[in-house]
């Protein structure tokens, strides 16, 4: 009986954390049972929502808009960068002053986005810059540097 009380502090404790557990699935089942048909009506805001309106100087449901296209802008920007490596430069959001989604290209600027046009949810906000040197040269150059950088006294 040398273990009784430490078997009734972890019976404790082990039913405390089922019942949060269950408190949890029964919370995230009400949410998704109670969410909205997406077109229908703008979600409640979250925190994250309200912190972007507020130092971004938007209203809550273009701070909405833009953070709910972080999905498509990873997957076009991925995209680009796996297909068209000989002339993609990278990508970036420019929120301020305006909002718009950056997509770099060396040479012509409109063939890759002719092969890839970007997703219906993202057009709107595509910006097109020129740049002098693609992704993939300058992840070169950032390995060549590394290595340098490892074999001298300064190495890393």
């Amino acid at each position: 009986m040398r273990n009784a009380p430490a078997r009734s502090t972890l019976n404790r404790l082990h039913s405390r954390r089922s019942g949060r557990i269950l408190v949890g699935l029964i919370l995230a089942a009400s949410q998704v049972a109670a969410a909205p048909s997406p077109g229908l009506a703008i979600d409640a805001p979250t925190r994250d929502d309200a912190e972007y309106a507020e130092r971004f100087g938007v209203d809550i449901a273009e701070a909405q808009r833009r953070l709910s296209q972080q999905g498509a802008i990873a997957d076009f920007r991925l995209e680009l960068e796996r297909e068209e490596p000989e002339t993609f430069g990278g990508a970036y959001i420019d929120h301020v002053p305006e909002y718009r989604v950056v997509v770099q290209f060396t040479g012509d600027t409109q063939a890759p986005l002719s092969r890839h046009p970007a997703p219906a949810s993202i057009a709107g906000d595509i910006a097109v810059e020129r740049v002098d040197f693609t992704l993939a040269e300058l992840y070169r150059d950032l390995d060549t540097l590394y290595a340098r950088l490892g074999e001298g006294p300064l190495s890393l």
